[in-house]
C-alpha cells in the first residue's frame, strides 16, 4: 500500500513539475489500451503542451459553448471509437479462430467417429461354445451413432454461430472505420 501512494505521490510531483514549467508531454496509448503520460515522445501518442497557470480565471468567466456538429471530438469520444474498434476487430478474431477450429474438427469427424467405435464397440459371442464367434452388438453401435450424430449437429451450430459472430464483427468495425473517416 505504501509503494502504491509513493508511486502516486510521484506522479503527481511529475506533472506539478511539469505545469510550472510550462513544458511539453506526450499522451500515449500503452499495450492495454490506456492512456499514459510521460515526457518522451511514443509512437501514436499526441503531444500535449502545457502551460504555467497565469493566476487569472479566464476559464470561469469565459461563456459556455454548446458542441456543434462540426466540432472536433474530444479525447474521450476519440477513445471510445478506437476502444469499438478495437473490440470489433478482437471479436472478428476470436470468431475466425473458432471458425477455423469448427471446420477442421467437422472435416477430422469421420476419422473422428472410426475411433469412436473402436474405442466404445460392444461384442458378443454369436457362435457356439465349440466354435466362438464375436459379433458386435448392432443396438449399442446405432446408439454411438446417435451420440456422434448429436454432437455432429452440435459442432455445426457452433459453426454457423461463429460465422454470424465473425459477419456481426466485421460489419460493426466496417461501420466505426467508416465513421472515422468520414470525419
Amino acid at each position: 500500500m505504501r509503494k502504491i501512494l509513493n508511486a502516486a505521490l510521484c506522479v503527481i510531483c511529475w506533472i506539478t513539475a511539469l505545469l510550472a514549467q510550462g513544458q511539453t508531454i506526450y499522451k500515449c496509448p500503452d499495450a492495454n489500451g490506456r492512456i499514459a503520460l510521460q515526457d518522451l515522445p511514443c509512437v501514436g501518442g499526441e503531444q500535449r503542451q502545457i502551460k504555467p497557470a497565469s493566476g487569472s480565471d479566464q476559464k470561469a468567466t469565459a461563456p459556455v459553448s454548446k458542441p456543434s456538429a462540426t466540432a472536433p471530438k474530444n479525447d474521450l469520444d476519440r477513445l471510445r471509437e478506437n476502444v469499438g474498434k478495437d473490440a470489433a476487430a478482437r471479436k472478428f478474431k476470436d470468431a475466425d479462430y473458432d471458425l477455423g477450429v469448427f471446420n477442421q474438427r467437422i472435416n477430422n469427424f469421420p476419422t473422428y467417429r472410426a475411433q469412436t467405435h473402436r474405442e466404445r464397440s460392444k461384442f458378443y459371442n454369436c457362435g457356439t461354445n465349440k466354435y466362438p464367434i464375436m459379433c458386435e452388438d448392432l443396438d449399442h453401435r446405432r446408439a454411438v451413432d446417435a451420440e456422434l450424430e448429436v454432437e455432429l449437429n452440435r459442432m455445426r451450430d457452433m459453426r454457423s454461430n461463429a460465422n454470424a459472430v465473425k459477419r456481426a464483427a466485421n460489419k460493426e468495425h466496417f461501420a466505426l472505420t467508416q465513421k472515422w473517416l468520414e470525419e
